[in-house]
């Protein structure tokens, strides 16, 4: 895991060593979100989770694109002390469209995305075979993982009073990790694991700063 940030903070000093260090010569945005995330059915019945997260990007002005850093958080419970989280951290490239609209700017961009989740008793069937007959058992998971995936994402920013940001943002990840479990009825670890999708489909709208 740590070397996995330090490699983020040396791309983030390779790519902005040769900037002027003036900060006129940068742009960029600083958004705060709010919405969903709809994960798999692995999930059930905490599959459509409550999200929050930060949204940054910073480019020199000659750039036809943007470096961005995106962290995202959620979470959902049920009853039964059932309860589900995931978090995300995206690091990649985002293209605005400045030519389109006067104020409105559509991007787009994608990366690399490390994922990680958790589970507390979440239930999940498997199928074992007991004297040749498939038999349907009740696992519950309570584990935590992390994986490296992918993302792409895309939305619209609108700009008023020159720094105010509105707009909404739409993406796609995609990891799995395995967590590991308990049969319900004996109690004992189920040695397989269950594979869980980390990533979904994200709805947010945000609120942020243009500079």
């Amino acid at each position: 895991m740590k070397y996995f940030y330090l490699s983020l903070i040396i791309l983030f000093v390779l790519l902005f060593s040769q900037l002027e260090s003036s900060a006129k010569s940068l742009t960029g945005n600083l958004n705060i979100l709010y919405g969903l995330k709809y994960l798999s059915d692995d999930w059930k019945p905490v599959e459509n989770q409550s999200e929050i997260g930060i949204m940054f990007d910073i480019k020199h002005k000659k750039f036809p694109v943007s470096l961005a850093f995106d962290y995202f958080f959620s979470k959902d419970e049920a009853s039964g002390d059932i309860s589900g989280e995931t978090s995300e951290f995206d690091l990649g490239i985002r293209y605005y469209d400045d030519q389109l609209f006067k104020r409105a700017r559509p991007y787009f961009g994608g990366g690399i995305a490390y994922l990680t989740a958790k589970a507390d008793n979440i239930p999940a069937i498997v199928i074992e075979e007991e004297k040749g007959i498939p038999v349907e058992k009740t696992v519950t998971v309570s584990d935590n993982a992390g994986s490296v995936g992918a993302y792409i994402n895309g939305g619209l920013r609108y700009t008023i009073f020159k720094y105010l940001n509105i707009g909404i943002d739409l993406r796609w990840s995609s990891t799995t990790v395995n967590l590991s479990g308990e049969y319900l009825d004996t109690g004992k670890a189920y040695l397989p694991g269950i594979d869980f999708e980390v990533g979904g489909l994200h709805t947010l709208v945000f609120l942020g700063f243009h500079f």
